[in-house]
């Protein structure tokens, strides 16, 4: 019998060597080629012949099956709901059949937490398989969160082909596969979690639930780069991909679509990390807001925006003169290379200079601000630190701040200010009722 052909493959890029060599030539890693000798044979599906009960039989050989479009049943916004508002938000009004979703974020930001709670929400059958942990330890997370769905189904097996010849014989509603880096298919001898395995479970998975037309959530780990593992046609072969950001030092959870091909990337789903569990945050300016200390210097407030929604965060600025020849610059939530942007505007536009000063600058409640929305804020809160004159907590800012000093206009400015005055706010500084920043500190600060 002929020994099957072995390659190598770049665990870092995908790329398929016919030799091995140190480094790879498409990725230029060392030291990341791995030996592939795929089976000669493997499991085979049994999966359906239609893709689902409104997609009629198509016709041809048993490889290719074709449809005339005229026969395909489709209703317009055919969705079906979670039951979590802001996870239901985040996919454009629920899941779509034949969907599959790649949710991934750092380990412990809460994404097997939040899935359980999806599965416990999700009214028809849901399987669930268990590839990183036992099912007795989902089991205990799932009393530890006070879930009550009985039916939820937990498969050990990793191997895809199983799972996909077992599922077949079921009427799934939704599939959950946490994580897919566990996953194992025969068709390759190759390690688990590595470019290939990654690849065929994927496939193998995303084909079966179109097929099928059941949702399919995906869990994907991330590298130490800080990028979903595996080859990235990944995230090209699902149909939605989920990130969720947070500070494991902070509550605040914020879930955000990077690709969606069912509904619109502007929107955020926000959550609050307890302990029962994932807890939708309705009132995301009083929650950012918590524990803010009156008549603080450096202390500032900025209506900021998440896709398609504003709520009020407090940035906090801390100046003293340097021991050192060069100041110290410590950002936390927001980009350092912006801080010292801003501080160069401060220093060369106004009176107060921050040429001989460390900054820590710092963005409460664990979110990251990334939108120019913030700059104005950022720029206050310096001066008020390095003037250490209080601005008062009724007071609230947006606009991105030119080299010039100049403030620019940002988007949705009405919704700012609404939310704004809801929290309270009675002040609110905006391009539209100052033009530079020097018009700002006299207004403020006098």
């Amino acid at each position: 019998m002929a020994k099957n052909p072995t390659y190598y493959e770049c665990q870092k890029c995908g790329a398929q060597h016919s030799t091995w060599q140190g480094q790879c030539t498409d990725c230029g890693n060392w030291n990341t080629l791995e030996a592939i000798e795929p089976s000669v044979t493997g499991p085979t599906s049994s999966a359906p012949s239609a893709v689902n009960s409104s997609i009629p039989s198509g016709s041809g050989s048993s490889s290719v099956r074709s449809y005339k479009i005229k026969d395909i049943k489709f209703k317009e916004n055919e969705r079906t709901k979670i039951g979590i508002e802001e996870f239901d938000r985040v996919l454009g009004g629920g899941f779509i059949k034949g969907q599959t979703v790649l949710i991934s974020g750092e380990p412990g930001i809460g994404k097997s937490t939040l899935l359980l709670q999806v599965a416990n929400s999700f009214k028809l059958p849901v399987y669930y398989v268990c590839g990183e942990e036992s099912p007795y330890q989902v089991k205990q997370r799932y009393t530890r969160l006070s879930l009550t769905k009985s039916d939820l189904e937990l498969i050990e097996n990793g191997f895809v082909e199983t799972i996909e010849s077992y599922v077949s014989r079921k009427n799934p509603g939704l599939i959950i596969f946490d994580s897919i880096n566990s996953g194992f298919s025969s068709k390759y001898k190759s390690s688990q979690g590595s470019i290939s395995q990654i690849k065929q479970v994927s496939q193998t998975l995303v084909t079966f639930a179109k097929m099928h037309g059941f949702p399919l959530v995906l869990v994907g780990q991330i590298n130490k780069e800080g990028e979903i593992a595996g080859p990235k046609t990944l995230e090209h072969m699902v149909d939605t991909v989920l990130t969720m950001e947070g500070d494991n030092n902070h509550a605040f959870r914020v879930l955000r679509a990077t690709k969606n091909r069912f509904g619109s990337i502007n929107e955020v789903g926000l959550f609050s990390m307890e302990s029962n569990g994932m807890i939708e945050v309705t009132n995301p300016s009083k929650f950012l807001l918590q524990g803010k200390v009156d008549k603080a210097s450096g202390s500032v407030i900025s209506v900021v925006s998440e896709g398609s929604r504003t709520f009020a965060v407090e940035v906090q600025a801390l100046t003293n003169k340097t021991s050192f020849g060069y100041p110290k610059r410590t950002s936390n939530g927001f980009s350092l290379n912006r801080l010292q942007l801003l501080a160069a505007v401060v220093s060369k536009r106004t009176k107060f200079s921050l040429l001989n000063d460390d900054i820590y600058l710092n963005v409460a409640s664990g979110i990251k601000l990334i939108e120019p929305a913030a700059d104005l804020a950022v720029c206050m809160s310096l001066i008020s630190a390095v003037s250490n004159k209080p601005i008062s907590s009724t007071t609230a800012f947006f606009a991105e701040v030119g080299l010039n000093g100049e403030l620019r206009p940002v988007n949705m400015p009405e919704q700012r200010i609404k939310e704004a005055k809801k929290m309270g706010i009675k002040n609110v500084i905006t391009p539209e009722t100052h033009k530079t920043l020097n018009d700002v500190v006299r207004t403020v600060l006098g």
